[in-house]
């Protein structure tokens, strides 16, 4: 009877440190989010980054663990007072449920950490799952929106047989719907 009840104290004792491990294991893995600005104050050029580095990757995902995006750059700086990351020569992936990929590249951006927002800058070209590429200076991604957009002028091309230009644009990551804001026009295929 006694060594029942201490089998069955043991498998209690084991079971709990396993619960314990996995909901520390759960809570332990979310990811912390990065926020970048373009214009660095001069006190924080004459700081400096609180950290440096190259070839750097970074992923964040939703409360599902499904991937949203993945992040990569050449290098990165990172302000942590300014809670934001700036960023050289990077590329961006963004994740749809249904398993299509958007892809954003650039020279230069910045991560907030906070926002998880992403604003990428100089000769920005992107693709989309059905290989339309866009072509800009400058895009930001609002995470909490889940909305890539853009003021700039934009050139978007669909194999080489279709092409538009125009002014400022927002493509809707949810809906997966693309728009372009004003000037638009047809160019022949080259």
């Amino acid at each position: 009877m006694v060594t029942i009840k201490r089998i069955r104290f043991a498998l209690l004792f084991v079971s709990a440190v396993a619960v314990s491990v996995v909901v520390g294991m759960a809570i332990g893995s979310k990811k912390q989010q990065i926020v970048i600005k373009t214009d660095l104050p001069a006190a924080v050029k004459a700081a400096g980054p609180s950290v440096a580095l190259k070839n750097v990757a970074y992923s964040t995902t939703n409360n599902d663990n499904f991937k949203e995006w993945d992040l990569e750059a050449e290098s990165a700086q990172y302000l942590q007072k300014e809670k934001r990351v700036i960023l050289e020569n990077l590329s961006v992936s963004v994740y749809r449920p249904n398993g299509k990929v958007f892809k954003i590249r650039g020279r230069q951006g910045e991560f907030n950490t906070e926002s998880r927002d992403i604003k990428m800058h100089g000769d920005i070209w992107g693709s989309m799952p059905d290989n339309t590429t866009i072509q800009t200076q400058s895009v930001d991604y609002n995470h909490a929106k889940r909305l890539i957009t853009t003021q700039d002028k934009v050139f978007i091309r669909r194999n080489s047989k279709f092409a538009l230009e125009g002014k400022g644009m927002i493509i809707d990551m949810a809906k997966e719907k693309l728009t372009i804001s004003s000037n638009v026009k047809a160019l022949g295929s080259k």
